[in-house]
This record gives C-alpha cells, sequence and structure tokens, in this order.
C-alpha cells in the first residue's frame, strides 16, 4: 500500500493489527516508516522509529537508511544526525551502513 502512495491504508492495516494484539515485524515498519517520510509527515515516521524496539522489533541497517534519507531529503539534517548519533532516539545494537553516513553528508 504504502509504495503505491497509500500509507493512509498502511497505517490501517498496522491499526488493525495493533487491535489484533499482532506484531508487525521489521518489514512492515520499514515500509510504513519510508511511505511516511515520502508525505514529508516525519513526527509520524519517527514514532514508528521509536515505537519499534518498544515492541520488540529491531531496527536494521536497511531502516536507518530509510529514516535517515526520508529526514534528510525533508531538510532535517541535523535531525538525521541525532538519529545517527543516538541523541533523538533509543540506543540500538544496530549500527548504521556507511551508506547510510554518506547520505547525510550528501544532503549538506
Amino acid at each position: 500500500c504504502c509504495e503505491l502512495g497509500r500509507v493512509e491504508v498502511g497505517l490501517g492495516v498496522y491499526g488493525r493489527m495493533l487491535k489484533l494484539n499482532l506484531v508487525p515485524d521489521t518489514g512492515m515498519f520499514n515500509t510504513l516508516i519510508k511511505g511516511l517520510c515520502a508525505e514529508g509527515r516525519i513526527a509520524d515516521a519517527m514514532i514508528l522509529f521509536e515505537r519499534m524496539p518498544e515492541m520488540g522489533c529491531p531496527w536494521n541497517a536497511y531502516t536507518y537508511g530509510l529514516f535517515v534519507k526520508g529526514l534528510c531529503r525533508t531538510g532535517n539534517t541535523r535531525l538525521a544526525l541525532e538519529v545517527l548519533h543516538g541523541k533523538a532516539t533509543q540506543s540500538s545494537p544496530c549500527k548504521p551502513a556507511i551508506y547510510v553516513y554518506n547520505t547525510v553528508i550528501d544532503s549538506l
């Protein structure tokens, strides 16, 4: 849904899953975060990004890449740097891949 620009449909599925006590996987979170960032809904994407570890769904390098790229594309490079340095979110055992840092450098 989100890949087709229908983020609200994806968020609806996410909401129904939560009501049924189903935990979304990393792939679903990544898709929602990517869609929200594409629509410029950074605050909503941040909420999902922060909620992932709370729900037992770990971030991966792809998650970092999607979120940081979305932040940079919307002019939020400072927040992208904070995410990378763990100041805006909880610590993660996952380390971002080098291309994530390159994304930030390219946006400066």
